[in-house]
């Protein structure tokens, strides 16, 4: 009597193991520990002398810091800097995230680092800093790299992507996603297995991320790209309510400039276009860059006859 049950019981949880999730569907816990993850660099400042570091844990962990030195290893003569933490609620449950800005760094230089509360360290990492006043450079660019969430490899094709381009392009600089990072904005279980198929690159080359509409996804309320907004540390010179998702920066001979396109998921705070644009021609007037070069998701000229952005085209193109 009890084989039968015993090897009926196991059958039904092995079933219920292998169950693989559809896209959009999420795990029962946010995967946060102590141990900080999402580790992701970013520049609010300048690129020749400071790196802003951003990162995750658990809620029990109340503050964090970032121990770097210069070198390609973390010694006794490392220098700590503390973060700004805030707690992030997501669809999965709370987390907290951590920002620090490193200034007063040598341009052309690599650091070793590594954050953590003083107990529970990430692994260590690098970053190098731009050189002054750099005249050629390379950065990586991608586009669309949302995935399925479900699967024996979640988000495996951007896996591939990232780390195969950054393995071809050791000196790229910085790296570029053009909106739609993930599929389901919103979910948590998305960013989770898009750091993971990212960590080894965006812990050492700064992210400079666009939005875009599937950014919204995954959520009743698509007026608000929280998880982008929360996770990303970007220049905050843009114009008020977009501040974070258009911005702009100069790297070398190069400024660079990102908007936001999504009007359509952002209606209820105004024309946020109309906005842009007089802020866009300002900030490109005050330029004295040789090289300009602007970024946002929508494209204005698209291969599908339904999708005419007109709105973007003529907020933008002129």
């Amino acid at each position: 009597m009890r084989r039968p049950f015993a090897a009926a019981l196991l059958a039904f949880l092995c079933a219920i193991v292998i169950l693989p999730l559809s896209p959009g569907q999420v795990p029962s816990t946010t995967g946060a520990t102590a141990i900080p993850d999402h580790v992701a660099l970013t520049w609010t400042g300048d690129p020749e002398t400071t790196m802003t570091i951003t990162w995750r844990t658990d809620p029990t962990v109340m503050s964090g810091m970032v121990e770097f030195q210069k070198g390609g290893k973390i010694t006794g003569k490392s220098v700590k800097a503390q973060a700004v933490a805030r707690e992030f609620v997501t669809d999965l449950g709370p987390t907290r995230l951590f920002t620090a800005t490193l200034t007063g760094l040598s341009p052309k230089t690599k650091y070793s680092y590594r954050v953590g509360d003083g107990r529970n360290w990430s692994e260590p990492s690098f970053f190098t800093t731009a050189r002054r006043k750099a005249r050629s450079f390379k950065f990586l660019i991608f586009g669309d790299s949302q995935s399925a969430v479900g699967g024996p490899e979640p988000y495996g094709l951007w896996r591939r992507t990232v780390q195969n381009a950054y393995a071809a392009n050791r000196d790229a600089k910085f790296m570029v996603n053009v909106g739609d990072l993930v599929d389901y904005g919103q979910l948590g279980a998305h960013w989770n297995a898009w750091f993971a198929a990212a960590k080894g690159v965006v812990d050492r080359i700064p992210e400079m991320a666009v939005s875009g509409n599937h950014e919204y996804f995954g959520s009743k309320n698509m007026t608000q790209a929280a998880f982008f907004n929360a996770q990303w540390a970007l220049p905050q010179n843009g114009p008020e309510g977009v501040k974070g998702r258009a911005y702009s920066y100069d790297y070398g001979p190069v400024h660079f400039v990102v908007l936001d396109s999504q009007s359509d998921e952002q209606k209820a705070h105004g024309d946020i276009l109309k906005t842009q644009r007089e802020w866009l021609e300002a900030d490109l007037a005050a330029s004295k860059a040789i090289w300009k070069i602007v970024f946002f998701h929508k494209p204005p000229y698209t291969i599908y006859p339904r999708r005419r952005n007109d709105a973007v085209k003529g907020a933008f193109c002129p």
